[in-house]
């Protein structure tokens, strides 16, 4: 069985939860998925079967993705309180943008059925790359060669005998000679070489939180306390009660009529010290509250769920 502390542990969250420091980092063109490698979940202390207060994702279901302006964060984040969901882990990170599917990714992972993402604008940061560029290289020759050759040779002969007859006599030689002689070639070398050229890329803080669930069983009275205004207190010379910061629909709180910034002072006519100590007090009972609210004190009777 779960202990009230882990009751009062969903009910006091929203106010005792750190946001995480941005982790600033250079993601260009990297593989990784950022959303998985600074994912931080959330502790429960001292439960250790803390999984079974939890409606997670189911086979074959697609979590819900919700981007929404850093600005409307925190209002955002109360509206899913408000209807029982609780934050189980984060991812925070500052670097080049990443795509939405990789947020919906780790929300498959973590069982998540709801996941609120932001990217914020910071700043475009210029850095030198390195890139591989092809290395070639040609060399041609030519050689052209031409050798002519030519001959003539011309002999008469001429034999003339008087009283007789005459023969005459012609040789004729002739000679030419042409010799041509072309050669080329060409060789080629090839490889790469690394160069350092100019870029940019835009750096944008992102956020994601994933949630799932409450089960009904696990949500005794329904809101979550948050420190007393300091001028409240004042006013009331009082350090005992809480002030009520999220109200859970439909938890006996919700159904009560308990509203957000309440301050509840006393339980059964008895001062309430601490959340707690009225939780383990008040589990399944029907008690009556004393509450300060628009300058004056009025009373309500709820009835607490009770430990699961």
């Amino acid at each position: 069985m779960l202990t009230t502390k882990s009751i009062y542990f969903l009910e006091i969250m929203l106010n005792s939860r750190p946001l995480l420091t941005l982790i600033t980092l250079c993601l260009v063109g990297c593989a990784t998925n950022p959303y998985k490698t600074f994912y931080e979940p959330v502790a429960f202390p001292g439960e250790p079967n803390w999984e079974r207060m939890f409606e997670y994702l189911k086979d074959g279901q697609e979590p819900i993705l919700r981007t929404i302006d850093h600005t409307t964060y925190e209002e955002t984040e109360k509206s899913l309180y408000r209807n029982g969901f609780m934050l189980i882990g984060q991812s925070n990170f500052s670097g080049a943008y990443f795509e939405k599917k990789l947020a919906l990714s780790k929300a498959k992972e973590v069982g998540a059925t709801y996941v609120l993402l932001y990217a914020k604008y910071n700043k475009d940061i210029k850095y030198q790359q390195k890139i591989v560029l092809p290395n070639y290289s040609s060399t041609n020759q030519y050689s052209n060669g031409n050798s002519n050759t030519y001959g003539n040779a011309n002999v008469n002969l001429f034999s003339n005998t008087y009283n007789a007859t005459g023969n005459n006599i012609y040789g004729n030689t002739y000679g030419n000679s042409n010799t041509y002689n072309n050669s080329s070639s060409s060789s080629y070398t090839s490889g790469y070489k690394t160069e350092l050229v100019d870029a940019q890329y835009s750096e944008y803080d992102q956020f994601a939180g994933y949630y799932v669930k409450v089960k009904d069983e696990y949500v005794t009275f329904g809101v979550w306390p948050v420190e007393i205004p300091d001028k409240i207190r004042s006013k009331l010379q009082t350090n005992k009660g809480f002030c009520v910061g999220i109200v859970i629909n439909q938890s006996p709180a919700y159904k009560s009529d308990i509203l957000e910034g309440d301050i509840i002072i006393s339980s059964n006519g008895e001062p309430i010290f601490d959340y707690i100590t009225f939780l383990e007090e008040n589990s399944g009972k029907r008690v009556e509250l004393e509450i300060y609210r628009n300058n004056g004190f009025i009373k309500k009777i709820v009835t607490l769920n009770p430990k699961s």
